[in-house]
Formats: structure tokens, sequence, C-alpha cells
């Protein structure tokens, strides 16, 4: 950035430079050759102020979008979230409505599971398939 806001003075030098070096190259008298180097200096001074603006101005509205984009960003991540928190928060109320009961039968002691079932022997379903044979 030093360089930007230093852009107009460098590019009115450089520019009086080769100004005068050319002046000098085709043999201009030193008074001829120092208005001219003058003249080019302001003219080029005022060049490199209107690049400078350019340039800036091409960077804050960089600088002013990339912000933008991230507050977009930021704006939908917190959308996003309150969505998960309703989504849950919608699922938490929905299980406490529902209300169903998934037990069989009542309590445990109401109906004991393991009295009531008597595994079948092997023997008794060999002579059973016997029996249906004949």
């Amino acid at each position: 950035m030093e360089y930007i806001q230093r852009l107009p003075f460098i590019l009115a030098t450089f520019m009086a430079i080769i100004m005068g070096l050319i002046s000098n190259i085709y043999g201009s008298s030193n008074n001829e050759t120092y208005i001219r180097m003058a003249i080019c200096m302001i003219i080029f001074f005022i060049i490199g102020m209107y690049l400078k603006n350019i340039i800036l101005s091409i960077y804050h509205d960089i600088e002013a979008k990339k912000e933008k984009e991230e507050q977009e960003k930021q704006a939908e991540l917190e959308r996003l979230e309150n969505e998960k928190n309703n989504i849950n928060a919608s699922n938490e109320q929905t299980q406490e409505k529902s209300g169903v009961d998934y037990t069989v039968g009542g309590t445990d002691e109401e109906l004991p599971l393991g009295e009531d079932f008597t595994p079948l022997t092997v023997s008794e379903v060999i002579n059973g398939n016997k029996q249906m044979k004949k």
C-alpha cells in the first residue's frame, strides 16, 4: 500500500528524468529542458493521482465485497443454526406429545415371560413327524 500512496511522486519523477534524458540527447538548451521536465512532472503527477485514486477505489470495493460476503456467510450460519434448533425443539415436543405406551400386557409382575414357555424336545418332533406320515 505504501507504493500506491507514493505512486504520483514516483511516476512524475521517473517521467521527468526520462524527459530530461531525451531533451539532453536531442541537444536542447538547459532552460528548455528544465521547463519540459517541470511540465512533465506536473502532468504525470496528476496522472499518478488519478491512477492512485482508481487503484484505491478498486481495493476498497474488493474489501467491502469480502466483508459483505463474510457477513452473508455468518448470517447463513446463524440461520442454519436457528433452523437446527427449531427442528430439535419440534422433535422433542413431538416425542413428548406422542405418549405411545410400548409395553405389552402391563408390568413384568402381571406377565412373567419365562413361566409360560416350554421348549419342544427333539424326540417329540421326530415322533410327531412319524405320526403325520402314517
